[in-house]
Parts: structure tokens; C-alpha cells; sequence
């Protein structure tokens, strides 16, 4: 009905702890930097728990597995 309230919800307690000086991260982009122009960009995926997700590093060169291959082919697709 119009106007009437709506009970909120209790939020949701995690049992996490946030510790500023540990997860607040600070920007290295440039301030006045367009980054929406052409370049040069170094990109890092990241996956949980630093799995070696997309295939393996053997004698310092990647070796891409059936996902890595496919994301490479996908990435190369963007220009």
C-alpha cells in the first residue's frame, strides 16, 4: 500500500574484520592520465586463492591449458 513502511533488514554480520591499514589500497593510476586513449596497458587477472587456473609456467615460459587457450583467444579478439 502507498506510503506505508517496510520493515529493513537486520545486515548481515560475516564474522570478518576489516583492517584499514591491510585492505585499504591506494590508486597508482596517474591523476591526469586519460586511460581511455590508446596504448599500452599492463592488465593482471587474478584468480582465488593464486590457482593456476589457465594453464602453467615450466622453464619461464606460460604453457596455456584448454582455458588459457580459450582466454587468450578472446583477449586477441579485442583488437
Amino acid at each position: 500500500m502507498k506510503g506505508e513502511s517496510v520493515p529493513a533488514e537486520k545486515p548481515i554480520r560475516t564474522g570478518m574484520f576489516f583492517d584499514q591499514d591491510k585492505h585499504c589500497r591506494r590508486s597508482i593510476r596517474l591523476r591526469y592520465y586519460d586511460y581511455g586513449q590508446e596504448g599500452a596497458y599492463f592488465v593482471t587477472i587474478c584468480a582465488h586463492n593464486k590457482k593456476c587456473m589457465f594453464g602453467e609456467i615450466v622453464d619461464g615460459e606460460m604453457i596455456l591449458n584448454e582455458p588459457g587457450h580459450i582466454i587468450q583467444k578472446w583477449w586477441q579478439a579485442l583488437y
